[in-house]
């Protein structure tokens, strides 16, 4: 799902790229003022939609509107509301929101071990967000057409236009995710991404080092293969890992957190790159290549696998064993030791069914003494 919202963001990207190149003929000031209103058009839509959408069972539920949370989960799922499916999956929420409001965090405690390194893994999304965007990416979704006419040596029309058919290349990329973001585990996806962006950037600083037009259209060629790259490693990927990383009771503002790091270094690239251009030219993407080289070590000893892992799990590759807290390094080596997974998915199946029982003491306990008052 996360894949499938990340494509339909890129169709966005293609309506506004393709808009700016039509207004492009014209001479007048409806160049910027077209696109920049036509942004409206969306937001009404919103407006005039919103209404209409029924509100999250999950919310429903926590405020204490039960029999409401029950009618649209039940409209959501296709089900009558006393469907065992639509029962079920409404007792699971309410379970999940007694669990959460006893865990609920404050901001001071994303820089809290808490027993399970909470800070080192609020650490570990914050740098993935970061050096999503030092990768590179934002360069060519958000300057497309000034890096096409400035670096690679385009005209103006020629750049508007090789951007526009980029903004397609790149949604079209994005449907790879649908099918292997989960089939293939977040570290791989990480290291290949990146691999691949490093080598298409530093492919790019040699083309257009040498600045023959052959070159030019070859590192428009490695430019579009680069988006590839990114849509496979770092887009989607990227956006799920966090919430399976971060324990329950840092998730909601280490998440915030995390896209802190998320835009600010998206304002970052994005001011920074056009200076870079105009003043070391080709240099700039020897830059942005070394940034994905050096992101291959830090995912390969500090990025744990978390790809079809209960979240329980991940707390339990974080936690004390034989007295200790586990080095990253170990955490990192476990996370990807098939044995040691199946062990882990033992103990945590024992704990569970311990509590179970234990919740069943306390519930029988609660029922006799209630009897034995009444009876009083």
């Amino acid at each position: 799902m996360m894949a499938m919202q990340l494509s339909n963001m890129l169709l966005g990207l293609i309506i506004a790229t393709w808009l700016v190149y039509g207004v492009s003929f014209y001479s007048s000031s409806i160049q910027w003022r077209l696109p920049c209103a036509f942004q409206c058009v969306f937001a009404i839509i919103v407006l005039c939609l919103i209404p209409f959408l029924p509100e999250s069972p999950r919310y429903l539920a926590a405020t204490g509107q039960s029999e409401r949370a029950s009618h649209v989960l039940a409209a959501l799922r296709g089900h009558p509301e006393d469907h065992p499916e639509v029962m079920f999956e409404l007792q699971e929420i309410r379970y999940a929101i007694a669990v959460e409001s006893q865990e609920a965090g404050s901001w001071s405690d994303v820089f809290k071990d808490h027993g399970i390194s909470g800070w080192q893994r609020v650490l570990i999304s914050w740098t993935a967000n970061f050096v999503q965007q030092m990768s590179g990416v934002n360069v060519m979704s958000s300057l497309g057409p000034y890096i096409f006419q400035n670096s690679v040596g385009l005209s103006s029309h020629n750049a508007l236009l090789v951007s526009g058919g980029l903004q397609v290349f790149y949604f079209l990329s994005s449907l790879i995710p649908w099918y292997v973001v989960d089939r293939v585990g977040r570290r791989r996806l990480f290291l290949l991404g990146s691999m691949g962006m490093g080598t298409c950037m530093l492919l790019s600083a040699v083309f257009v080092g040498i600045g023959t037009k052959g070159l030019g259209y070859a590192a428009i060629v490695v430019l579009y293969l680069f988006q590839t790259f990114f849509t496979l490693g770092w887009q989607s990927n990227m956006w799920i890992y966090p919430s399976e990383l971060l324990p329950l009771k840092l998730r909601l503002r280490g998440g915030a957190l995390s896209v802190v790091s998320q835009w600010l270094f998206t304002f970052v690239v994005v001011e920074i790159t056009p200076v870079m251009i105009s003043n070391i030219t080709y240099k700039s993407y020897i830059v942005f290549a070394l940034f994905n080289f050096v992101t291959i070590p830090v995912v390969y000893f500090f990025f744990p696998e978390t790809s079809q892992l209960q979240l329980e799990m991940v707390d339990l590759l974080f936690a004390d064993r034989d007295g200790k807290r586990p080095s990253i390094f170990r955490v990192v080596r476990d996370s990807t030791n098939k044995e040691f997974i199946a062990e882990m998915e033992v103990t945590l199946a024992e704990r569970t069914k311990a509590r179970e029982e234990n919740e069943r003491i306390l519930d029988e306990a609660k029922h006799a003494v209630e009897h034995l008052e009444k009876s009083v």
